[in-house]
């Protein structure tokens, strides 16, 4: 099984926008914790808020360093490898969901 994505939104205004009531279908939200708007977990908070129940991964170089533990979203510290985030995806988006 191949890693990829339908879409991708770079700044947190879009994000929002793909957020709202009728916006994208948005399966897992990958956020980088730091972020120059808000952190990677005041989006997913956000984000939680505006969709119950949205899996998450936050991911970071920085993971000794994060203030707010990184909230309940599971945490991908960099560097890691692209079988590593396939991984952590794998396990956040059963392969029920797609019809498999």
């Amino acid at each position: 099984m191949g890693v990829g994505r339908r879409g991708e939104a770079r700044r947190t205004e879009f994000v929002a926008a793909a957020l709202r009531d009728g916006g994208a279908e948005i399966d897992l939200l990958i956020v980088d914790y730091a972020m120059p708007e808000m952190t990677g977990t005041d989006l997913i908070d956000e984000a939680r808020r505006r969709r119950p129940g949205l899996k998450a991964l936050l991911i970071t170089g920085h993971a000794d360093r994060l203030r707010d533990g990184g909230g309940d979203a599971p945490l991908l510290p960099k560097p890691f490898r692209p079988a590593e985030l396939a991984e952590r995806i794998a396990d956040l988006l059963p392969l029920s969901i797609y019809g498999l």
